[in-house]
């Protein structure tokens, strides 16, 4: 057996992923922002609508794929032999691939009768196009977040993204600079254009990745055995049903339930306040253990199969987690008009607070997802499926406000009481199951409360209305909240250590530590 996971590989693929994660946020926010700024706003509420439906089918055709490959992918590559480990990639893959065309055609056969449904009859041909989006983004997103993440080719990953993200930005700036002029119709194609591109990439990486594998010395595989059938299609209901669940409560439906009640205009004010959480989401550590990190905990497990390790891990991976979304939302607080005009102009002028909602929405879905972790991890598939259909509560609380002629608030609210039941329902079962696993509310609010507080001051004595000036004291506010963070402590004793031991690890060359590769 040949330990992929060491620390030495944890620490090279983490660098890899930290600076390629910092050079693609950029960019992905710069084009997020030429985007919106460019479209008119009904454009934009179409370009919305289309990707809300490209993120259900994405989802609806996943199969429970995704938590197959990335609870099993770890096991193969440290037990299997090469060739066995790589048979698996490639059936996995070609399956993915088959699930999603089929979904698209199937979608593209109805595509007409679905646009009218949802509001987007007289945006067929976006419609249309999104439905050729969804296969090369659905493929790139299982090829880079499941296969390449439990791989550790975090270089190549980052590379994909990094090309697709400058790709677009460069298409939009020289339609800025006045070389042609930029419509719906340009954004998409260049959409399309892109993912091909990052699409290639990684695909090529892999083609590599294998021919250096068959040059290797054979791994034994000694007394490990491959799961039974039995075994994968218990993960892939479980978490098939899970994801059901999640896809009917999140945003994208309602996104639709929005533009049916309030309009194309409502509903690109939703998307863009959306979106631009969701680079906070995609870009920052918030997110972090949700890719690579996901891998490292899995192994981890499959070795030593600690429950109380895994858990205080998770506990430092939460806090550390929701430490840039506290200090984004003490600046929202305190510069959030400003900034909200800076990125969409003067089209998204007072969307601020629906931002600064979904933000608060944000801390609510990384705590869920750290739960889903830990039970995925330590194969509590069956309790995430019933915690999450909690999450459905939500629905009815939602519509039930559109119908009533609420506004945009509400959703969010619906939305955020949906995911408030997930998170209890779920810690509900542990305790039940006996299982040690605590939420550190304590330490969340110290990290929560100083950024509150101090972006409240900061709003109340800012006359700054230079950009400069105010993104200044944005970074004054920003070394503030984390002093007083600091000071106030929010990681315990036990986490300190632990954290110190994961650090301690990585930087040892070809460090073996167990705690290395759960806390990379």
């Amino acid at each position: 057996m040949k330990d992929y996971y060491s620390g030495q590989r944890v620490k090279r693929s983490l660098l890899a992923f930290l600076f390629g994660k910092l050079g693609s946020g950029i960019l992905g926010f710069l084009a997020f922002a030429l985007v919106a700024r460019l479209l008119e706003r009904e454009e934009f509420g179409a370009l919305v609508a289309s990707m809300a439906f490209v993120e259900i089918l994405i989802g609806l055709s996943t199969f429970g794929m995704d938590w197959v490959a990335a609870i099993w992918l770890p096991s193969y590559r440290i037990h299997a032999p090469q060739n066995v480990f790589w048979r698996f990639v490639g059936r996995m893959v070609a399956l993915r691939a088959v699930c999603l065309v089929l979904a698209s055609l199937l979608a593209l056969a109805f595509a007409e009768w679905i646009a009218r449904f949802v509001g987007l009859g007289d945006w067929l041909w976006v419609f249309r196009f999104y439905l050729l989006v969804a296969c090369l983004d659905g493929m790139l997103r299982y090829l880079k977040d499941t296969v390449m993440d439990s791989l550790l080719m975090q270089g190549a990953n980052q590379l994909s993204i990094l090309l697709k993200n400058l790709c677009t930005v460069v298409f939009l700036s020289l339609g800025v600079a006045g070389y042609y002029h930029v419509d719906l119709l340009l954004v998409v194609r260049v959409e399309v254009a892109t993912f091909c591109l990052a699409l290639a990439v990684v695909t090529i990486a892999l083609l590599f990745a294998r021919a250096r594998d068959r040059r290797a010395v054979p791994t034994a595989s000694g007394d490990w055995r491959e799961p039974t059938a039995a075994q994968l299609f218990a993960v892939a209901r479980h978490n098939y049903a899970t994801s059901l669940a999640q896809i009917v409560s999140a945003p994208n439906i309602f996104i639709l339930g929005i533009e049916r009640f309030l309009g194309l205009g409502a509903t690109a004010a939703f998307g863009f306040a959306r979106m631009l959480s969701d680079q906070v989401r995609k870009y920052l550590p918030s997110e972090l253990f949700f890719g690579m990190i996901r891998t490292m905990i899995i192994a981890t497990y499959a070795r030593t199969g600690d429950m109380r390790e895994l858990a205080l891990h998770h506990s430092v991976l939460l806090k550390l987690g929701l430490f840039p979304v506290a200090l984004l939302t003490g600046v929202l607080i305190a510069y959030g008009g400003p900034m909200v005009r800076w990125v969409g102009g003067d089209k998204y002028a007072g969307v601020e607070w629906l931002v600064l909602g979904f933000v608060g929405l944000l801390c609510l879905v990384v705590l869920k997802r750290n739960l889903e972790l830990f039970l995925n991890a330590s194969r509590h598939t069956g309790l995430m499926l019933r915690s999450s259909l909690a999450a459905l509560a939500g629905i009815p609380i939602g519509f039930g406000a559109l119908a009533a002629g609420g506004n945009l608030y509400h959703v969010v609210a619906a939305l955020g009481i949906g995911e408030a039941l997930v998170i209890w329902c779920a810690l509900l079962g542990l305790w039940r199951r006996g299982i040690h696993y605590r939420i550190s509310f304590g330490g969340i609010a110290k990290l929560f409360v100083p950024a509150i507080l101090a972006g409240l001051a900061a709003h109340f004595l800012s006359s700054a209305g230079n950009v400069y000036l105010i993104l200044g004291e944005a970074a004054v506010l920003c070394l503030v909240i984390m002093l007083i963070q600091w000071l106030t402590a929010p990681l315990s004793r036990d986490e300190r250590r632990t954290l110190r031991r994961i650090v301690r690890s990585l930087r040892k060359r070809g460090g073996q530590s167990r705690a290395a590769p759960a806390g990379a």
